[in-house]
């Protein structure tokens, strides 16, 4: 009976250590969950004269609640066309110049605080170069981070004072890309954000309080 007894005991104190370790092994994944840096308000687009034509074609695909505005500017500036997306997460639209013809035009897409204004030739074609753009400073703790033109991969990154990366994410699948990055979740202190691609930095250091 007494042998019994030992053995009830033995299993349950192994079953104790057993228990006691899955939960600190469960708790170790808190911090890591403290320090994320979340994404929200993402949009890829893309804005290309269509060869052989005088269209313009316009495509975008996003997450979050912001609508989507559309503007065509003439080579002065001159607004010539306005269009308003609400609650559409995707769209690809050709819009014909053939009235006005051949050109300079400026393309404008606005989502939320993203905006971009890119130039486009109808009727001829240029080579794009690849240009990335961080918020100069922090609006809520939040960061715009945006790139377009990309023909290679392009690397974001956040490090902290210690240059310890805590974000590290290569995007390959778009050629234009803005998004939100949500830094609420850190510790008070200053932050590094790097925007990469083919031996091109863009960077920037925000500060959180």
């Amino acid at each position: 009976m007494k042998l019994l007894v030992n053995r009830i005991l033995k299993i349950f104190i192994l079953s104790s250590i057993v228990l006691s370790s899955f939960v600190a092994t469960a708790n170790n994944d808190n911090p890591g969950d403290k320090n994320k840096i979340e994404e929200s308000a993402k949009i890829e687009y893309s804005i290309y004269p269509i060869i052989n034509s005088n269209k313009v074609r316009v495509a975008y695909q996003k997450t979050g609640n912001e609508k989507v505005t559309i503007k065509i500017f003439d080579a002065k500036k001159n607004l010539l066309f306005s269009d308003v997306q609400k609650n559409v997460t995707s769209l690809k639209r050709n819009y014909n110049l053939e009235n006005i013809g051949d050109g300079t035009y400026y393309i404008k897409i606005i989502s939320g605080d993203f905006e971009t204004d890119q130039k486009i030739h109808v009727g001829r074609s240029e080579k794009n170069l690849f240009s990335a753009y961080l918020s100069p400073e922090l609006i809520k703790n939040k960061v715009r981070i945006a790139f377009q033109h990309a023909q290679d991969p392009v690397r974001v990154s956040v490090l902290n004072e210690k240059g310890s990366k805590l974000y590290d994410k290569t995007i390959t699948d778009t050629q234009n890309f803005s998004s939100l990055f949500n830094l609420s979740s850190l510790d008070s202190g200053k932050y590094t954000i790097n925007i990469s691609s083919n031996g091109k930095v863009t960077s920037n250091t925000y500060e959180i309080k």
